[in-house]
């Protein structure tokens, strides 16, 4: 489920954490204007690096945590856990799995099946509607939020809710609910913007000795 999650949906962005200690602010924000603004933004912004934690919450109530490293740049990708290291370049993606020794490659499948990091985290899809904008207070920390959904046939997500910094418009959360009403939420941390990441995160060396499952013949 966590593999499927992490190339179908991202890593996507997953269950509902608790909102004890966040206070609202009655605070009037145009919801369409505050998404051009965070569009605009990360339409410039090639590249990201942070820190994660993701939950994910199916309908039936179960939930699965994980936790670790994120280099995005265009569509290639890195994300490190303890249980395992997805990196894909834009035409291979390889899923190793820390416990068991294995390597899954497969092409890389940039459609509306196939989820990629950048897809959520700096790209908005145009298919999305701003329905709603303000301001809260969480952990000590003022944020913007804006829900956006969608009722497109091939949209992955039927509703984002984005939680950003008012001035640096860094995503701190991402909650995300699919077609399927898994729910997804995304906490970011040590969040960089257009880092000097270099190619060799997005390449994949397989480790001597490890069983490989090629998919891609």
């Amino acid at each position: 489920m966590l593999i499927r999650t992490l190339r179908t949906i991202l890593l996507g962005s997953l269950l509902l954490l608790s909102t004890t200690g966040t206070a609202v602010f009655a605070q009037e924000r145009d919801p369409a204007t505050a998404f051009a603004d965070l569009r605009d933004f990360y339409d410039t912004t090639a590249a990201l690096s942070a820190s994660f934690t993701q939950h994910i919450q199916n309908p039936f109530g179960e939930t699965q945590r994980a936790a670790g490293r994120l280099f995005v740049e265009g569509e290639a990708f890195r994300i490190e856990m303890d249980e395992q290291t997805i990196v894909a370049d834009g035409e291979t993606t390889w899923i190793h799995d820390h416990a068991n020794g294995q390597v899954l490659v497969s092409a890389y499948e940039d459609d509306a099946a196939t989820f990629a990091p950048s897809t959520l985290l700096l790209r908005l899809d145009e298919s999305f509607e701003a329905i709603d904008a303000g301001t809260v207070e969480r952990e000590g920390r003022r944020l913007h939020t804006l829900t956006v959904t969608s009722d497109a046939p091939e949209a992955m997500f039927t509703s984002l809710r984005l939680w950003y910094e008012p001035d640096s418009l860094h995503l701190r959360r991402v909650r995300a609910e699919d077609v399927n009403d898994t729910v997804l939420t995304f906490d970011l941390s040590d969040v960089r913007l257009d880092p000097d990441l270099t190619a060799s995160l997005f390449t994949f060396e397989i480790p001597d000795g490890a069983d490989v499952i090629d998919l891609r013949s």
